[in-house]
């Protein structure tokens, strides 16, 4: 009902319903999806995130919910959350594609292990060949490794990937 509610426009009301729906029950997984995402379509991008981690807390494997977490933590460009929520659904689903490719920026964001992420995006293009971000993630992981010292010039690129949520 506060989803329904919700795409009405009425956005207290509506919020105002989902609170109730998890108080009432709190393995409503549903509800913290919609409000979760209500959230995040308001750009209230920590509540958003604190909300899935709740959703995710009365069902820890929700894909759904996960992809949401993902997606929150990553339009905050915080590579340490967006790593770790990746590897949570890579544990799950391991050819999920968005996974690998949040993955794959987290690592270079981070200047962790380059290699992991060459093989992530490997894993990924194998996955799907012609994916936009992940062709993209590729080519910067190439000029990275010819020219390490030009890092700050792609921060601007890493950046754009995660601010258009992947397009993926």
């Amino acid at each position: 009902l506060g989803a329904l509610v919700y795409r009405k426009d009425e956005k207290s009301r509506a919020e105002r319903l989902l609170r109730k729906a998890i108080a009432c029950d709190p393995d409503y997984v549903d509800a913290y999806q919609a409000l979760g995402d209500m959230h995040f379509q308001s750009r209230h991008l920590l509540s958003s995130i604190e909300i899935y981690e709740r959703g995710l807390r009365q069902v820890p494997t929700r894909l759904q919910l996960l992809a949401s977490l993902l997606r929150a933590c990553s339009t905050m460009r915080s590579p340490h959350r967006t790593e770790s929520v990746a590897r949570r659904i890579l544990n799950i689903d391991d050819e999920d594609n968005s996974a690998l490719n949040h993955l794959a920026w987290a690592i270079i964001v981070e200047a962790g292990d380059l290699e992991e992420a060459d093989r992530t995006l490997t894993k990924a293009l194998r996955l799907k060949p012609n994916a936009p971000a992940t062709l993209a993630l590729a080519e910067i992981l190439a000029d990275l490794r010819r020219e390490p010292e030009q890092a700050a010039r792609h921060r601007a690129h890493l950046d754009m990937l995660a601010k258009s949520h992947w397009q993926i």
